[in-house]
């Protein structure tokens, strides 16, 4: 008597019976059949006390059935039928696909991204999840036991008897069988509508989600594979499914058969359903909890994890799923050349394979360490009862439900809790990583954080040499800081001032002055420093520092403009005037320009200005101390006496011991006495602590920074934080920390976690960072650097500059984008030196004289009008027999283009002098509204419409 045929349960798609044929119907009377076995194991071990069953199945597992007294005859068996492998099963090539998969170390990406989402994306399959009542609650606990699972499978004779990989198996074999039985019991199955609770058909789908999909997941990723390895692969999840229980018939012996029954499958499965969706949004959050461990992984959010997954899954699928939409995706094809020259070198090389088959595995052993997934190691036990599902307990069924849930509980309703706000005064490093370790509260409504900033930029100063010599292009240097401190929000005004005792900061636009009042729970320190320009006279006016990012550019224009100017110039001492540049400062900033600029020169001088020979530059470095690079002198003395060999093979002048006096318009003075005739001066040295301190009534260090605790925060004030240049943090090993970036990047990190535990009350974490490194590059592909104390030198270390600046320095993707397609550019078509001219000066500016320098030279005629603000002027003549005093001006004297001289006469200063130089433009405009006005200006009064005479 033949079985009655099976129909196809209701929540299958019945139209794939129709079209493919007898396939179709052997495969219908799969979803009725199970584990026939196993569920007679299970029905034996009802009926002892769980105690004894476990332990039977203990030392079965441990020492073999016969050790086992009085063993029921269904375990006999099931073990007889496990340890009766058949004869197709080759242990080596299990052994084979097992180090295949290892020594891949996205294998995780491709198990959480692709596998795991199909297998959940079946209705009928995810239903023993879903109604157990675990459908979201055990995500985390579920994907380690699947890791842990698989790399037990795949160790070195993973599946032999007595393995760690076979007693899992058969434990995970006879928890399908109790979750049947229990399934069948609690009244909660509906066989018309899917069939047997996981049936055969689900089973080696399953099996060929972690052999088929697998490999397709990470042959998109970029990984090459052997044909024999793909096949040794498939062949062990083979054998896995025979020791789960898979029927021969579903047993696949290759891939292509693999895809032939992955293609039925699919043609049968209705379409994802709402259990789906939570399964898999369930999965993508604990993924990126694992993926946030890593540093790189805190700059993103959850939609990484979609995008991966929506790229190797496809869209179809993943919008079937509820996956959002996001650019994410685009990571798999980034990534998939780099995985593949990787792997091209594998194939070639011995040694990259050894370290292959030891990245991997330790890879997976970092996924299921404590560091790892969140979870405990599990130990596969065999459940004794389940929770039946109610309507209460239904979860968020896809990412946007998930998400306007998290919005409603964060924002809806009355009494609900206000956001703490955090204010943070300066939009640097402090402010940016600030900014991500809020980011989670801020997003979750916990926290709105606000950072004020006159720019809406943030300037890397380590890329300011390549900038000014046209390595890279001027905008390549700053990143957006709105970009940067998203979802947290950017106040782009100037700081007027802080009231500490209404906790609320004023500030004003820079277009009309308008205020604005921003209150804080919560204030972070952060403006920098400020350059000192009292140092010595004309700084102001005759320098080019390089704190800010107009003060660079305009350097590199003008460094541009000197050059053309130099290459028309007939005078021989103005021309050497034009070809001198002198670097203030021996620090990094003032070695690396200085290095570059001699590299910059000498490239125009062979390319550009064939009028100018190289020999004609010159370029003096001057350090006050007796070395140069003072931040390295004591600890790492021979990477000091390396830079300076490098500078004196460029062609450099060192000055030591040296300093500058004062900065004029035509030279710099020493404190030597020397007088070095130059155009351009640039200083490297001297800062002071922003003049908004002054407003704060805490403590200062010597150098007027905030004193804070080791915690950054302002002793005195629960709520004021500080790091950065303007904070005096206290450096784990002793004394406070220096003013660089990652010191400020650190900071600006542990301000926000303090931030977040003083609000949940728990105790403050120390600032602990004690230091990274230290690299100055040395021009044409040269630098000197250290890494925690390890030194080096030359090539190695400018190749180790630009990675660490590219990766920590560059904050956001866009700008590294575009920064090494500017590298990539200049290294194929060149410097692009160019010079967008801009006025240098505004329409009135100070001019400072040392004493015997010339002002106006004979013969010469001048655009300008001056005004003498301090100091004696002398008109000497000179006609070949000696130089005859004509006249003089003193203080409150003025002349310039309207001063009628002789030929021979020129215009000098007899002491230092100080200038006011008014553009002859906006002086004739002045005259023309008010001819007196030269007359008002020297008595000091004023002319109202009421004292007017009509």
């Amino acid at each position: 008597m033949t079985e009655a045929k099976r129909s196809v349960p209701s929540g299958y798609s019945s139209f794939a019976g129709v079209v493919l044929g007898t396939r179709a119907e052997k495969y219908v009377e799969f979803l009725w059949r199970t584990d026939p076995l196993a569920e007679a194991v299970m029905e034996e071990f009802a009926r002892m006390p769980e105690s004894q069953w476990q332990a039977l199945l203990e030392v079965a597992l441990a020492k073999g059935v016969e050790a086992v007294p009085n063993a029921p005859e269904p375990l006999r068996e099931l073990v007889r039928q496990l340890e009766c492998a058949p004869f197709w099963v080759d242990r080596d090539r299990c052994n084979l696909g097992g180090a295949t998969f290892l020594r891949c170390r996205l294998g995780f990406v491709a198990l959480a991204m692709l596998a795991l989402p199909m297998i959940y994306s079946w209705p009928a399959g995810n239903k023993p999840l879903a109604l157990s009542g675990q459908l979201v609650h055990r995500a985390s606990q579920r994907l380690k036991d699947t890791a842990r699972y698989v790399f037990a499978v795949c160790q070195p004779n993973g599946l032999s008897r007595f393995s760690e990989g076979f007693a899992m198996t058969v434990r995970v074999r006879l928890i399908h069988a109790q979750l049947r039985r229990l399934l069948l019991e609690s009244g909660q199955w509906r066989s018309e509508a899917w069939g047997a609770p996981i049936d055969q058909c689900h089973m080696a789908g399953t099996n060929l989600m972690f052999s088929v999909g697998v490999l397709d997941a990470l042959t998109r990723l970029g990984y090459r594979f052997e044909r024999v390895e793909r096949e040794a692969l498939v062949h062990l999840w083979r054998y896995a499914g025979y020791l789960l229980g898979v029927e021969n018939e579903l047993l696949v012996a290759d891939e292509f058969e693999g895809h032939r029954l992955l293609d039925l499958m699919f043609a049968f499965e209705s379409q994802p359903d709402d259990d789906s969706r939570a399964l898999v949004d369930a999965l993508m959050q604990t993924s990126f909890t694992y993926v946030r461990n890593f540093k790189a992984g805190r700059w993103c959010s959850v939609s990484l994890c979609y995008g991966i997954s929506r790229a190797l899954i496809g869209d179809g699928q993943a919008d079937a799923l509820g996956f959002p939409k996001t650019n994410w995706k685009f990571v798999v094809p980034a990534i998939r050349p780099l995985t593949w020259l990787v792997e091209t070198a594998r194939m070639f090389s011995t040694r990259v394979q050894a370290l292959a088959k030891v990245a991997g595995p330790e890879a997976f052993r970092h996924l299921l360490s404590e560091r790892g997934l969140k979870g405990r190691a599990g130990d596969f036990v065999i459940p004794r009862r389940i929770a039946v599902r109610t309507s209460e307990s239904k979860s968020p069924t896809s990412h946007a439900e998930r998400e306007a849930t998290k919005n409603e509980v964060t924002h809806g309703g009355e009494g609900m809790k206000e956001p703490i706000r955090v204010v943070c005064l300066g939009g640097g490093w402090v402010a940016i990583y600030l900014a991500r370790a809020l980011r989670p509260a801020v997003r979750k409504g916990e926290v709105k954080l606000t950072v004020i900033s006159r720019d809406n930029y943030s300037t890397v100063h380590g890329l300011i040499a390549e900038m000014l010599t046209c390595k890279i292009q001027p905008q390549q240097i700053n990143a957006s800081v709105r970009e940067m401190i998203a979802p947290a929000h950017l106040h782009n005004a100037e700081i007027e001032s802080v009231d500490v005792g209404n906790r609320r900061v004023l500030t004003r636009r820079s277009l009309d002055g308008r205020a604005y009042t921003l209150p804080y729970d919560h204030l972070v320190v952060g403006v920098g420093s400020v350059e000192d320009f009292s140092r010595y006279a004309g700084i102001t006016d005759h320098t080019f520092p390089l704190k800010t990012f107009a003060d660079c550019y305009r350097l590199r224009n003008h460094l541009v403009s000197v050059l053309e100017m130099a290459s028309i110039e007939t005078n021989p001492e103005e021309r050497r005037r034009l070809l001198t540049f002198v670097v203030a400062g021996g620090n990094y900033a003032g070695v690396e320009v200085a290095c570059d600029l001699v590299d910059y020169f000498r490239f125009l001088s062979r390319t550009r200005y064939p009028e100018l020979k190289f020999q004609e530059f010159r370029v003096a470095l001057v350090e006050a101390g007796p070395r140069i690079l003072p931040e390295l002198g004591k600890r790492l003395p021979y990477l000091v006496r390396y830079a300076e060999k490098r500078v004196l093979q460029l062609g450099l002048e060192m000055h030591l011991n040296t300093g500058l006096q004062a900065a004029t318009a035509e030279g710099a003075v020493l404190n030597s006495g020397e007088r070095m005739p130059t155009r351009t001066i640039i200083t490297c040295t001297g800062m002071r602590s922003s003049p908004l301190l002054d407003q704060f009534p805490y403590e200062r260090d010597v150098r007027g920074r905030l004193v804070t605790d080791r915690f950054c925060r302002v002793p005195g004030a629960t709520n004021i934080w500080a790091g950065g240049d303007c904070a005096a943090v206290p450096h784990p090993d002793g004394g406070t920390c220096p003013p660089l970036a990652h010191y400020a990047q650190k900071a600006g990190s542990s301000v926000g976690a303090n931030i977040l535990r003083a609000t949940a009350n728990k105790p403050l974490r120390s600032y602990s960072f004690t230091g990274l490194g230290e690299a100055c590059t040395l021009a044409h592909r040269c630098a000197i650097a250290h890494m925690k104390g390890l030194p080096s030198w030359g090539f190695v270390a400018w190749v180790g500059w630009r990675f660490i600046v590219l990766t920590m320095f560059v904050p956001s993707w866009t700008r590294r984008v575009r920064l090494m397609f500017d590298w990539w550019l200049t290294l194929i078509l060149g410097r692009d030196v160019v010079n967008p001219r801009m006025d240098e000066h505004g329409a009135i500016w100070h001019a400072l004289y040392e004493p015997g320098q010339i002002i106006v030279a004979a013969g010469e005629t001048r655009r300008y009008h001056y005004l003498v603000e301090s100091g004696d002027v002398d008109v000497v003549s000179s006609d070949g027999s000696g130089e005859v005093l004509v006249g003089s001006f003193k203080a409150g004297d003025y002349f310039g283009h309207g001063t009628q001289l002789s030929p021979h006469c020129c215009i000098r200063s007899r002491t230092r002098v100080r200038l006011l130089a008014i553009d002859r433009e906006a002086a004739d405009a002045l005259s023309a509204v008010r001819p007196d006005l030269a007359l008002l200006l020297k008595k000091g009064t004023s002319s109202t419409p009421e004292t007017q005479s009509v």
